[in-house]
C-alpha cells in the first residue's frame, strides 16, 4: 500500500505581509505613547551655601581602592591580591596617613 509517498509537498512559504502591518502598528503605538523628554519636567532648586564648609584637602590625595572579588584572592588592593588581614592593617595605615 501506497499511502502519498511519492507525492512532493510544495515548501511551505512565510507570507510576512501581515507581519509587516503588525510591526508598523506597534511602531506607531509606541511613537504616540512615549512622552519626549522636555525642559519643563527638571526642578530648579536653590540650594543652601553652608558658610562653615572648608576646601576638601582629599582632592589632593589619591583615594585608597578596595575591591572585592565573589572568587579567589576575595580583596585586592590597588590591583594587588591581598588577604583579610592585610585590608585591615592597611585600612589603619591609610587611616593613620590621612585622618580626614
Amino acid at each position: 500500500m501506497k499511502f502519498g509517498k511519492d507525492r512532493k509537498r510544495p515548501a511551505p512559504s512565510v507570507i510576512i505581509v501581515s507581519l509587516i502591518d503588525v510591526l508598523i502598528v506597534v511602531l506607531i503605538f509606541l511613537m504616540v505613547t512615549t512622552h519626549f523628554k522636555s525642559k519643563d519636567a527638571q526642578l530648579k532648586l536653590a540650594l543652601p551655601q553652608s558658610k562653615e564648609a572648608k576646601a576638601s584637602s582629599s582632592a589632593d590625595s589619591k583615594p585608597f581602592l578596595i575591591q572585592v572579588a565573589t572568587n579567589m584572592p576575595y580583596f585586592w588592593i590597588e590591583n594587588r591580591p591581598v588577604t583579610l588581614d592585610r585590608v585591615q592593617t592597611a585600612l589603619t595605615e591609610a587611616a593613620r596617613a590621612n585622618p580626614k
